[in-house]
């Protein structure tokens, strides 16, 4: 009887040693995604940073008094691509 309670206690043991095992790279998941999670709410509010700074560029007086410039260089960009 000692017998099959050192083998289990060994395999006991062995179980054990895995689950720590996965628990390990369980945590070590848990931390990259995080971190993923981090830099992914960073770059959304650099994004909507950049919204806000682009529609403060698209509403001043120097970008809509120079709209009908931008268009006319367009077109001509257009027509010589054509030839």
């Amino acid at each position: 009887m000692t017998a099959s309670i050192d083998e289990h206690r060994r395999l006991l043991a062995e179980a054990l040693a895995r689950a720590d095992a996965d628990i390990g790279e369980l945590r070590g998941r848990v931390a990259h995604l995080e971190a993923v999670e981090r830099d992914l709410a960073l770059c959304r509010a650099e994004c909507a940073q950049l919204e806000i700074d682009l529609d403060g560029v698209r509403g001043s007086l120097s970008w809509r008094a120079t709209a009908p410039l931008r268009r006319a260089a367009t077109r001509a960009r257009a027509l010589r691509g054509r030839r």
